[in-house]
């Protein structure tokens, strides 16, 4: 039987976080991804919707990902009473 390549958790944890990075996260955006055995769970918040999916995508392209597990929150803009959007 073959044994297959087991790539250590911390070791999957940096490679996703540098693809975040790489790919678009930036303030005021926080996304931490921790890892086991293979599955890893991104928390934190995100601007926009939109963000999930390409965060989630990323992650699963690093080598050693088996699943993700998707814990993002979407930060929500504050209003001001003037109608302007207030500051993250």
């Amino acid at each position: 039987m073959f044994k297959k390549n087991i790539i250590p958790d911390r070791s999957i944890d940096q490679k996703v976080g540098q693809q975040l990075s790489n790919h678009g996260m930036r303030p005021p955006c926080k996304v931490v991804a921790s890892s086991q055995a293979g599955t890893v769970t991104l928390t934190g918040k995100i601007q926009y919707e939109h963000q999930r999916n390409s965060f989630v995508q990323t992650a699963r392209r690093v080598e050693g990902v088996q699943r993700v597990v998707d814990q993002l929150h979407v930060i929500v803009k504050e209003v001001k009473k003037d109608g302007a959007p207030a500051a993250y």
